[in-house]
This record gives structure tokens, C-alpha cells and sequence, in this order.
């Protein structure tokens, strides 16, 4: 991977978004989620754990940030960092677009550790007045080989700055593919 060539994007994407205007959506949040993961290769779960979260910039661009770990005892054992930086902008009165681009680190365990970066595109559309629905489809270029995956994520708001989701985030980690179905928590500010 050129790092010059994914600073310039990077760059590129922190203008264009100065143009992009706010929505009714917090981009300023962390979320905690913890659930279970299920590989194609084993008949038994193995443990997910997330911590992630973005916050928008004075400038109009926001920084995300992911900390991922996937562990199955005797299968895999994976601690996944991703940072970067996001844009987003209302395309009506209840659904929002956003994209990010992030440099992405994998710890392998015993394997070694590879590094890339990820592209998502997504949508963040309100239900109601307490309920979001949120999906996004990403690109890596991390692995030997990269690849394209989802994540959806149904949220309830108890209040504007606290809220619980159910998430199904699928992603292929050095050829193994990896489904994910978790319970998080969001706090917004």
C-alpha cells in the first residue's frame, strides 16, 4: 500500500466534506459491543468485542476510530485497530449518507500482523422517533486478499445520548470468513 497515495485521499476527503451539510444524526458518539462470532471452518462460537466511535471536527469532516478483537480458543485470535476520517451529509428529512476511509492494522496472534486500509459507504435512516436503522458495506485492502463485507446495526434510543442496538457485521480476516452478531451500547454527545 502507497501511504503517500492514502494520505492524499484522505486529505481529499477531509475538503470535499467541508461542503457537505449536518443532519439530525449525532456523528459524535462510542459504542460498546460485545456478542458472538461463527467461522466457516467451526461448529462452535468464539467471542466478539468492539469499542469504537467517531467525533465530527470544527473543520466539518469527522474522525472514526475502531478497536475489534474476534477470538475463538484453538481457531483464531484477532485484535483489529482502524482509524481514519468520515464525511456525511442528510439526503432528506430522516436519512443521512456517510463514508469513511481508515487505516487498518491486524494482529494476527501467532500469524503476524498485516495493515491496509477499509472503505465504507453507508446509511443511517431513522424509523421513528426512538429507532435507527444503520448499514454500511466495506471494502478492505488489508488481507493477501482484500474483500467487501457488511455490517447493519438496529438501534433504540432511550434518550438522544444513550442507546442499545443489535448488530450482524460479517468480514473475511485472512481468508476466513467471520460472522458477527452482537449487543451494543451508544453514547452520544
Amino acid at each position: 500500500m502507497n501511504k503517500f497515495k492514502t494520505l492524499g485521499l484522505a486529505i481529499a476527503v477531509s475538503a470535499a466534506s467541508t461542503a457537505l451539510h449536518a443532519s439530525d444524526f449525532s456523528y459524535n458518539y462510542i459504542d460498546l459491543g460485545f456478542g458472538i462470532t461463527d467461522d466457516e471452518n467451526s461448529s462452535s462460537n468464539g467471542e466478539y468485542r468492539t469499542f469504537a466511535g467517531s467525533f465530527v471536527t470544527p473543520m466539518g469532516p469527522f474522525i472514526a476510530f475502531e478497536s475489534t478483537s474476534y477470538e475463538e480458543e484453538g481457531q483464531y485470535n484477532v485484535d483489529l485497530t482502524a482509524v481514519g476520517v468520515g464525511a456525511f451529509t442528510a439526503t432528506g428529512s430522516q436519512t443521512d449518507i456517510f463514508g469513511t476511509l481508515q487505516l487498518v492494522n491486524a494482529d494476527l496472534g501467532t500469524s503476524g500482523d498485516e495493515s491496509g486500509f477499509r472503505v465504507s459507504i453507508g446509511a443511517r435512516t431513522a424509523l421513528g422517533s426512538h429507532v435507527e436503522l444503520d448499514g454500511k458495506v466495506k471494502y478492505e485492502d488489508v488481507y493477501e486478499d482484500s474483500d467487501t463485507s457488511i455490517a447493519i446495526a438496529l438501534r433504540y434510543y432511550a434518550t438522544p445520548g444513550l442507546a442499545a442496538s443489535l448488530n450482524y457485521d460479517t468480514a473475511e480476516i485472512n481468508g476466513l470468513e467471520i460472522d458477527s452478531m452482537y449487543a451494543a451500547i451508544r453514547f452520544a454527545f
